[in-house]
C-alpha cells in the first residue's frame, strides 16, 4: 500500500503525532512545506494543529490544491487546545472532494499552551495515536 503522512506544525506537537502514526503505518511523515504532490497513494494521513479555531493555512492550501480524491482513503489527525475545529475544517474540504475519511484522531492539549502544553503530546498520547492506527488496520479500514 502506498501511504503518505503529511503534517503541519508550529510547535512541534503535531510532528510528534505524525511521526508516531507514520511509524505505525510503516512510512515516514513529511512536513507539508516539503510536499510537492501526493502522487499515486492508496492512503493519505494528514494532520495539523488548531490555530484560532482553524487548521494551519499551509494544510488548508495543500488540501484545496488536491484533485482526484474520489474514494481516496484519508486519516485525519491533529493537536488542539479546546476542540477539534481544525479536524472538522479538513474533513469539510476533503468531503467536498469526495475523499473517504476512514478515521479521525485528536490529541487535546491546553488552552494555555505556553504554560501547560510542555511535554505534550505525552508518551501516553503517542501510544493512543498508535492504537488508533492499529484499530484501523484490525477493522480493515486501512
Amino acid at each position: 500500500m502506498n501511504v503518505k503522512v503529511i503534517y503541519s506544525t508550529l510547535t512541534g506537537n503535531t510532528k510528534k503525532v505524525a511521526d508516531a502514526i507514520a511509524e505505525e503505518i510503516g512510512t515516514t511523515a513529511e512536513d507539508v512545506k516539503n510536499v510537492v504532490s501526493i502522487g499515486d497513494v492508496d492512503l493519505l494521513a494528514v494532520g495539523t494543529g488548531c490555530y484560532n479555531k482553524s487548521a494551519s493555512k499551509e494544510i488548508v492550501k495543500f488540501l484545496n490544491s488536491l484533485d482526484d480524491l474520489v474514494g481516496l482513503k484519508v486519516i485525519l489527525f491533529g493537536t488542539y487546545g479546546f476542540d477539534d475545529d481544525a479536524l472538522r475544517e479538513m474533513a469539510d474540504i476533503l468531503n467536498a472532494k469526495s475523499a473517504n475519511i476512514v478515521g479521525r484522531w485528536g490529541c487535546k492539549g491546553s488552552l494555555l499552551y505556553l504554560l501547560h502544553n510542555r511535554g505534550l503530546p505525552s508518551e501516553g498520547d503517542l501510544m493512543e495515536a498508535r492504537k488508533f492506527i492499529r484499530k484501523l488496520k484490525e477493522t480493515k479500514k486501512i
